[in-house]
């Protein structure tokens, strides 16, 4: 489990926005907007989720606000296919941080 929160504080209020790896995000499960934030939940957390998400706001007024958040997942485990659909599960021991 997961959250990327992304407040603001702005007069308009601002458009908020979230993109990954330069892609808009456009899921609609995940994504909670409140009154001045919108947050992006992550149920269960993968590899595939990994990488640099930007959160912007936008009232119209002056230049665009961009935050980046980058998001580092750590597995104990992962799992390699070969071709002729060989599979081999790895695992490690992660040293506490």
């Amino acid at each position: 489990m997961g959250l990327l929160n992304c407040n603001v504080s702005s007069n308009p209020a601002s458009v908020i926005t979230w993109r990954y790896e330069g892609r808009a995000v456009v899921i609609t499960e995940g994504l909670v907007k409140g009154e001045n934030s919108l947050s992006l939940h992550f149920t269960a957390v993968t590899r595939e989720d990994a990488g640099r998400y930007r959160c912007s706001a936008n009232n119209g007024i002056g230049d665009v606000v961009s935050k980046d958040a980058n998001l580092v997942v750590i597995c104990k485990f992962f799992v390699i296919t070969f071709d002729h659909g060989r599979t081999l599960k790895a695992s490690f021991e992660l040293p506490n941080v």
